[in-house]
């Protein structure tokens, strides 16, 4: 999956309003993203309820020559209607809870931060589209409003087998 990066942004303005307005960032915007779910099909339309990880997400903040890293990882749950509009074309929407999980404390040099208000969650909406070949799914995901942040969305590709 990959991700906008709003806690990047909250943690960098918060450390400028600090006295460190020369604080620098970086961060990968890929993670694993892994969900298992369970279906109920109708006529070919179906529901599904799920749980997700998204892990392995990092920013680097560099502040005078020091730098600090903040680990974190994005958990949720969300129920999806597929609706089928071609033959194995499905188009997907519904909503999510999730929550940004992620470092307490940014330790930059020798100072330590407190970042623990960037572990947000709260609701948000999801779309996409699926294409199944058989008993494999493939598709993509909008999931918007990622920890209750309307700034904060990730796009994740997929693909998974179903039994």
């Amino acid at each position: 999956g990959f991700t906008s990066d709003s806690r990047v942004d909250e943690i960098t303005s918060k450390r400028a309003a600090q006295g460190s307005p020369y604080v620098t960032s970086s961060y990968d915007d890929g993670a694993v993203f892994i969900r298992g779910f369970v279906s109920q099909s109708v006529s070919g339309n179906s529901i599904e309820l799920g749980l997700f990880t998204a892990n392995g997400f990092s920013a680097d903040y560099t502040d005078g020559g020091q730098t600090g890293t903040d680990n974190y990882n994005i958990n949720g749950i969300d129920a999806i209607f597929n609706i089928e509009v071609l033959t194995n074309v499905d188009i997907r929407f519904g909503g999510h809870y999730t929550f940004i999980d992620g470092d307490d404390n940014l330790v930059i040099g020798s100072g330590s931060h407190d970042i623990k208000s960037t572990n947000i969650d709260g609701t948000g909406i999801v779309v996409g589209t699926n294409y199944n070949f058989g008993s494999i799914r493939t598709g993509i995901s909008y999931y918007g409003g990622v920890g209750g942040n309307s700034d904060a969305y990730m796009t994740v590709l997929t693909a998974g087998f179903s039994f």
